[in-house]
């Protein structure tokens, strides 16, 4: 099965990705099956080739045995439609919140 990834439904955050630079944030995904939590640092890039990005280097020590391989997340500034909270659960600065679903056939 084919999945994408796309921001959760809920409202965008007036804060935009370029104030997530230097910050700790979570990224939550939610699965069909299940959800995922992932920490890491931002940092905030100007990419002349694909635009400005987000760029989140997943820690260590929030990644379990089977997503060993993965390392990280990058969101450009274009097709950003997620949501950005501040976070209160997690011990970071803000949450991103994604949600997999099924590719469109």
């Amino acid at each position: 099965m084919k999945t994408t990834t796309q921001p959760a439904a809920g409202v965008v955050g007036s804060t935009g990705l370029s104030a997530l630079s230097g910050k700790r944030v979570t990224v939550v995904v939610t699965f069909p099956t299940g959800r995922r939590v992932f920490r890491g640092t931002g940092e905030y890039a100007r990419n002349a080739g694909t635009g400005n990005e987000l760029c989140i280097e997943v820690d260590r020590s929030s990644v379990s045995e089977e997503t060993l391989g993965f390392v990280g997340f990058v969101f450009h500034e274009e097709s950003w439609r997620g949501e950005i909270v501040p976070d209160t659960k997690y011990g970071t600065d803000y949450v991103l919140n994604l949600r997999v679903t099924e590719a469109p056939k």
